[in-house]
């Protein structure tokens, strides 16, 4: 953590669930407060720091910083530190990422220190298929009860709902699906979606069910209402994640797609439906693949590995999920050397889809 000045010069305070604040100048002040800021997030209740009634306080800090860079020449040095706070609420693991840039003013010979050291950015990962499972199974008890009343300001009949209900409680991929008799509703949490059991945020909720006195809330995603048979819209053999998945026919679909490069044929939720850009680079490195290897020229070997390690990765991170173990596992996804190679791993941005991709180019070859 870099500070300069020998004096605190200003603090300023955003509202906030959690006080945070630009702290500018006394170096000792600046990384007790930080540290005392960094154990908070540690602390229950810390879930609310996702929530989006503080967007714009975090705009506003990142806003200033960015004016400070243009009009002094700042040159900043960040430091993301990422904690990850178990949260009940939300059934999963929200990461948040706490930012301390110090930057140094030069003004002809005087150096000014400054330091921001409270900034959280969110950098959530758009939700996997296992962590809709886990979703899925946080709302269970919902199943067979009936809406007794439903509102929010996503764009569906709500009339549809009140009075139904709930039929079963399905997952495609990155997709929750709450079932009534006549109609669907599907729930997409996209990157920043979050949802609240038996209790609200203080913003409009995009959906709003009430079951008698318990309700649940879903924020910032996107929803959709289905009229027709799920038959008819899903194919349950191309979830990673269903009993239904079908390995020839992914086999089947990669050859049909032999101009894509591998990065972006796990991505791609025809084929491989709830796989994500952590699971994407984590198979890939444990079956040696090189990230912008081109499906067509892949040996069959490596087809069936990466067809079947799809599918036992995701289940793997299901329990690491669910135990808050996830990031412990990790061997290539945001790391910075090889485990196996003890070489320091690549960082690009890969194929169409432009997702970052973590590898090590000495022993994840290139078929291409």
């Amino acid at each position: 953590m870099l500070c300069g000045s020998s004096r605190l010069r200003s603090v300023v305070s955003v509202p906030g669930t959690i006080d945070r604040s630009f702290i500018i100048g006394e170096p000792a002040l600046c990384t007790t407060v930080s540290s005392m800021y960094f154990l908070s997030l540690l602390l229950p209740g810390v879930q609310d720091m996702a929530n989006t009634k503080t967007d714009a306080a975090i705009i506003l800090k990142v806003l200033f910083m960015m004016y400070l860079l243009i009009v002094y020449k700042i040159k900043p040095f960040l430091d993301l530190r990422r904690v990850f706070c178990s949260t009940q609420r939300e059934g999963f693991v929200t990461p948040i990422a706490t930012m301390y840039a110090g930057c140094v003013l030069k003004r002809g010979k005087k150096k000014t220190g400054i330091i921001f050291s409270l900034i959280p950015v969110i950098t959530k990962h758009m939700p996997e298929g296992p962590s809709l499972v886990i979703l899925k199974e946080e709302l269970k008890h919902f199943k067979k009860k009936t809406v007794t009343a439903a509102s929010g300001t996503a764009a569906i009949d709500f009339d549809l709902l009140a009075g139904k209900p709930v039929t079963d409680l399905k997952t495609w991929g990155k997709h929750l699906l709450i079932c009534f008799k006549d109609v669907t509703i599907r729930i997409h949490l996209l990157m920043f979606g979050t949802y609240r059991i038996n209790e609200k945020k203080g913003l409009q909720p995009k959906l709003h069910l009430e079951f008698g006195k318990d309700e649940v809330n879903f924020y910032t995603c996107a929803v959709k209402q289905i009229d027709v048979k799920l038959d008819d819209v899903y194919d349950w053999s191309a979830d990673v994640m269903n009993k239904n998945w079908d390995p020839k026919n992914a086999k089947k679909k990669l050859k049909d797609k032999e101009g894509l490069m591998v990065c972006d044929a796990l991505l791609d939720q025809t084929i491989f439906s709830g796989v994500g850009n952590i699971i994407k680079n984590e198979v890939l490195y444990r079956i040696k693949v090189h990230p912008e290897s081109q499906v067509a020229a892949l040996p069959v070997k490596k087809v069936n590995e990466l067809v079947k390690e799809a599918v036992v990765y995701a289940f793997e991170f299901l329990e690491w999920k669910k135990n808050f173990t996830l990031k412990d596992h990790w061997l290539a996804h945001t790391k910075k050397m090889c485990k196996r190679c003890k070489l320091p791993l690549t960082k690009k941005y890969t194929g169409k889809t432009k997702r970052r991709s973590f590898f090590c180019e000495h022993c994840q070859p290139l078929y291409s």
